[in-house]
């Protein structure tokens, strides 16, 4: 985590610096913390599909297999 804290004050418009955050935080079961950094990286990169990938892995995490479908949608738009 203070890794990406410090790419965070080194790169602060790069989405995959939230996008990995994100992926920490759901590893960690902090849920709500990962939906905000890939919603963040999401809006850093609005065409980048990765950060939708994110959030269908926390959809799954959170056992939500349609927000997983939902997510994956979004991402391939």
């Amino acid at each position: 985590a203070a890794e990406l804290a410090r790419l965070q004050q080194r790169l602060p418009t790069n989405a995959m610096v939230p996008k990995l955050a994100g992926e920490v935080e759901v590893v960690r079961g902090r849920h709500e913390a990962a939906a905000a950094a890939f919603d963040e990286a999401a809006r850093r990169a609005p065409r980048w599909s990765e950060p939708w990938r994110g959030r269908a892995m926390l959809a799954i995490a959170r056992g939500d297999a349609a927000g997983a479908v939902a997510a994956l949608g979004r991402g391939i738009e």
